[in-house]
Formats: structure tokens, sequence, C-alpha cells
């Protein structure tokens, strides 16, 4: 599995196939408040979002979402 970064040129997002269904920017803000969901914290696709936010220089998001796994209505986490 490999995991690029890359900075945009612009703000809109086109969707040119049937790859992807949606695709969106998200804030620092958002992911800090837990918008949108994030894949589990050992995956390649949360260290690119990980890399990205701490760039910041606020607090890391792994301080900020605690040792977290997909919560159960995304196919994982606890069950009851």
């Amino acid at each position: 599995m490999l995991g690029f970064t890359a900075h945009a040129l612009t703000q809109t997002v086109e969707l040119r196939d049937d790859e992807l269904e949606d695709a969106r920017w998200f804030t620092r803000s958002e992911v800090a408040a837990g918008v949108p969901l994030l894949p589990p914290n050992q995956s390649i696709s949360f260290s690119l979002i990980e890399h990205w936010f701490d760039a910041a220089g606020e607090r890391p998001l792994r301080q900020i979402l605690g040792d977290t796994s997909w919560p159960a209505s995304r196919g994982g986490g606890a069950k009851s």
C-alpha cells in the first residue's frame, strides 16, 4: 500500500469517473470535532490525515482523538 501527499491548486473537487462516490475538503476544526469519521489509526489513510493535521503545530491529532477505532456503525469497533 502506498500513500502520497500533494498540494491542491484549487478548492474545487471534480469527480471525473465512477471510482469515487464523494470527495470533499475538511478543515482541521472539522476533523478535530469528528467530522468526518476517520479511518482506523493504524491505516495509511489515517497517517496521511495525521501528517496534514499535525503540520499546523497545534495539538496532535492522536492527542485529540485518543486511541479510537472505527465506530460500530462503520463496520468495526466494540460490539455490545
